[in-house]
């Protein structure tokens, strides 16, 4: 991850991986409701520094907004229906004020 000018953090380095098992998943890939898709995120930071990652998914039921962190996660779309798409955001950020966020790839629901 390479960070410009005040602690700024370029998305452009910031490479998110999504899998079904061991299938990568392209952009505006359709998955059956109740699959457990990994996300992954490779980043790092020019000055050595930690990086956190914040995952975050609205849904469609309780609770609205699920929070989960790491570089690697599994999110499972048990409780979705067909029709219904998973999409979130993932925030990066180095502990000493760089921060980027993230659009996720949209997952339609089958």
């Amino acid at each position: 991850m390479e960070l410009l000018g005040n602690n700024v953090v370029n998305p452009a380095n910031v490479v998110i991986v999504l899998k079904l098992g061991t299938t990568i998943l392209p952009d505006g890939t359709s998955v059956p409701a109740g699959s457990q898709i990994e996300y992954s995120v490779q980043a790092q930071d020019p000055d050595g520094d930690v990086l956190d990652f914040e995952w975050q998914f609205p849904q469609p039921f309780p609770p609205a907004t699920l929070t989960v962190w790491g570089a690697k996660i599994v999110y499972d779309t048990t409780g979705y229906t067909t029709g219904d798409i998973v999409q979130g955001t993932l925030t990066v950020t180095d502990r000493v004020g760089g921060q980027v966020v993230v659009t996720l790839p949209i997952l339609s629901l089958t």
